[in-house]
């Protein structure tokens, strides 16, 4: 089995069973960026606002 199965109408990851999310979902990962880069980008609206997205 691999790390990320597809299986029926649930998901299974790392060994564990997830429904499937009934909305589209995103999941954004920043990892490994340097904050003042993320808030100097923000601060000048470059930066995606997922609350206006609904």
């Amino acid at each position: 089995m691999t790390m990320h199965t597809k299986i029926g109408s649930d998901v299974v990851a790392n060994g564990r069973d997830y429904a499937r999310p009934r909305r589209p979902t995103v999941v954004i990962c920043m990892d490994g960026s340097e904050p003042a880069y993320i808030e100097a980008a923000s601060a000048k609206g470059l930066t995606p606002n997922p609350r206006s997205w609904s």
